[in-house]
């Protein structure tokens, strides 16, 4: 290699490495701040607007029985398929 190819590969690979030890202490910084952060929010710190309402009792068992009927449909349709091979 040419004198001037060494020094461009030396300069290139400096610099590459000087981006990756940027990365590294950015990565750092970042699990320092995470770590920071609450991993669970309360109900009660949520804002009005966007918090869960309960669902009404008769909402909740007629959700609960169209989910039973689409299980048992689905069941039946797949017994259906294996016992057709």
């Amino acid at each position: 290699m040419e004198p001037e190819q060494v020094q461009a590969h030396q300069l290139s690979k400096g610099q590459l490495q000087q981006a990756i030890e940027k990365r590294c202490q950015d990565i750092e910084q970042l699990k320092t701040e995470r770590k920071g952060v609450p991993k669970y929010i309360l109900v009660k710190d949520l804002p009005e607007q966007v918090r869960f309402q309960q669902l009404r009792t008769e909402k909740k068992h007629f959700l609960d029985t169209i989910k039973l009927i689409a299980y048992r449909a689905e069941t039946a349709l797949a017994e259906l398929a294996c016992a057709r091979r």
